[in-house]
């Protein structure tokens, strides 16, 4: 992940999609895809906003520290990440996709 994009994203809500995998490299012609959102949070003491998505994306490198592929960043106001990612996880289950395990209340799909 970029140094240049985490800090574009500082103080920014919205939602993302990411995969340890790259398309064509994934078994079966599917994609395993990680719908996520994040959030910015107020500092109190400073009135300054701070994390977000920068700092929820730079989380990942724990869990993937060989890196990840983002597919997708959609940037929303702080109140609307959460509707928009729980609008993608219902379309993502309505199209019939399945969703592989559940990790933090939150689901990987399979796209094939």
């Amino acid at each position: 992940m970029g140094d240049q994009l985490l800090a574009e994203l500082e103080a920014t809500s919205g939602v993302y999609f990411l995969s340890p995998f790259y398309n064509p490299e994934t078994p079966g012609n599917s994609i395993l895809v990680k719908v996520g959102m994040a959030q910015k949070s107020l500092n109190e003491v400073s009135n300054k906003y701070f994390g977000g998505l920068n700092k929820r994306l730079d989380s990942y490198l724990l869990c993937y520290p060989q890196g990840f592929y983002l597919y997708a960043v959609l940037q929303t106001k702080q109140n609307q990440a959460y509707p928009l990612e729980k609008f993608f996880h219902q379309y993502f289950t309505s199209k019939n996709y399945k969703s592989v395990f559940n990790h933090s209340k939150k689901k990987k799909y399979n796209l094939t």
